[in-house]
């Protein structure tokens, strides 16, 4: 009998009759969450057809998705994102969180929660709890489930890279279990959190790596498109303003901004050349998130380099 790994999951984890009870408790849960969100939610729809999409309460437009089983994927920028995204989505998910981040969990109750409406958790460091994690969510679709995952893994405060490189696991996850991929971008603009969703992903014929590059971009697109409503984001897109959109972000958590640099995905033979400056001249790589003061030295070493050439 060939070794699926199966066997490392507990018989009584993520089976039909767990499944169908998040389902039933999941709507006075998430109910009870939203209140604790320090802001409204908002949904960015084209409610009529006609290709501009407005800000919308989420609560006064019905979304529909495709029938059967869903896998959600998100972008990752604030704590609150998961709270936000169960209430919007209103229909269970079980969440795919990440176990070795300092982040997870603002307090014991937030853990009761994620527990209560279905998680699977994974360290992403260790290469078999990411098979198992795989494992698991083939399970929770087998018996009736949806997923909800932020591919990108850890945080984005990045002002260049929209959407991060992620594992491309979600396309197999796809076409293994038959589920559609329903992209999501997420952001806080104007003290709102807003959703944007997109069409379902079309699981074409094409390679996995050109489905993995036409997710990122939707990915990145649904993002910009919340960008574009504030107006100041989107045309300045300065410094000073992005260092006070992540303080904002992250002023009511502790959050290992480091810890989540460092443990951004990093395709192989892909190198930045800030990084590969930092190397040559021996300087210590930041980021704006990381080290701001770090950062610009860095980024006057760029500057430099690229006049010279």
């Amino acid at each position: 009998m060939e070794n699926t790994g199966l066997d490392k999951i507990s018989k009584f984890q993520y089976t039909q009759l767990s499944v169908l009870f998040r389902k039933l408790i999941s709507k006075p849960l998430t109910n009870a969450f939203e209140k604790t969100l320090p802001c409204d939610i908002q949904l960015l729809v084209d409610p009529d057809n006609s290709g501009i999409k407005k800000l919308i309460d989420y609560k006064n437009y019905e979304l529909k998705f495709p029938t059967g089983p869903k896998i959600f994927a998100s972008n990752h920028v604030f704590y609150d994102d998961i709270a936000t995204l169960c209430a919007v989505i209103n229909e269970n998910v079980h969440i795919l969180v990440d176990s070795s981040s300092k982040d997870n969990f603002k307090s014991f109750l937030d853990r009761i929660a994620l527990y209560l409406n279905g998680v699977i958790y994974v360290d992403k460091n260790i290469l078999e709890d990411r098979f198992l994690s795989v494992l698991k969510m083939e399970k929770v679709i087998l018996n009736g489930g949806n997923i909800l995952m932020f591919p990108e893994s850890t945080w984005n405060f990045s002002q260049n890279e929209i959407i991060r490189p992620f594992r491309a696991g979600i396309i197999d996850l796809a076409k293994k279990t038959d589920s559609s991929i329903i992209p999501c971008g997420i952001d806080a603009i104007n003290k709102k959190y807003v959703v944007n969703f997109g069409k379902k992903f079309q699981m074409n014929t094409e390679s996995k790596l050109n489905l993995y590059r036409d997710l990122r971009d939707m990915l990145a697109t649904l993002r910009y498109e919340i960008w574009e409503k504030d107006l100041e984001k989107f045309e300045t897109l300065n410094e000073s303003y992005w260092l006070e959109y992540i303080k904002e972000i992250c002023k009511d958590g502790e959050y290992d901004l480091v810890y989540e640099e460092n443990n951004i995905f990093k395709p192989k033979n892909v190198i930045s050349l800030e990084q590969v400056l930092c190397e040559i001249f021996g300087i210590e790589y930041n980021t704006m998130a990381t080290n701001y003061e770090g950062y610009k030295k860095i980024k006057k070493l760029v500057q430099n380099w690229t006049n010279y050439r």
